[in-house]
């Protein structure tokens, strides 16, 4: 509304288009790609934890055409700043974790 009444004081007129960047994405917490990822990392020795992100990633696009994603957090640190990363260990472990969600999936 203040970006409104800026606009309209300098006789300029203000459009507004809405469009989605992505479909809102909510996977519950017994869901089977969730309970694999979680079981995977049990398997690891870490302790799954699940949580809302607000964030938007190619998860959101995949859900939007009914393919259940989720995305697995990794350990970033300082995410979308200049000063954004990732320890080399926790890479390692990330590569681990999709290696061992592979193998329980294989299981199924």
């Amino acid at each position: 509304e203040i970006i409104r009444q800026k606009v309209e004081e300098g006789n300029g007129k203000l459009e507004i288009k809405e469009f989605v960047l992505g479909p809102a994405v909510f996977v519950q917490d017994d869901d089977a790609s969730a309970q694999l990822s979680a079981k995977a990392a049990s398997n690891m020795g870490l302790k799954p934890h699940f949580a809302f992100s607000g964030g938007i990633t190619d998860a959101n696009h995949l859900c939007g055409f009914g393919l259940t994603t989720i995305c697995l957090g990794v350990g970033m640190t300082k995410i979308h700043t200049t000063e954004e990363q990732l320890s080399e260990k926790d890479l390692i472990d990330t590569t681990r974790w999709v290696i061992e969600i592979i193998k329980e999936a294989a299981k199924v």
